[in-house]
């Protein structure tokens, strides 16, 4: 992991815990998310945690759907 990937991932993960959200993506995941992230700087620093948030969140929805389904 680089600097700029880890001071990334650690922003990632303070906002994360600022909102209570779950951070624990799997890899590919956290790539596409902090590609996302790079792409969304013009956004200023309050629309880029509000992405952040959306992302961990819908993932989280979607990763607990996923089991659901795959449970029954």
């Amino acid at each position: 992991m680089t600097d700029a990937t880890h001071k990334m991932f650690l922003v990632i993960q303070s906002i994360a815990e600022k909102h209570g959200v779950d951070y624990d993506i799997d890899t590919e995941s956290m790539k596409m998310l902090m590609n996302f992230i790079k792409s969304t700087r013009f956004m200023g620093e309050e629309g880029v945690e509000m992405m952040i948030i959306a992302f961990l969140v819908a993932y989280d929805r979607g990763a607990k759907n996923h089991w659901r389904v795959q449970g029954t």
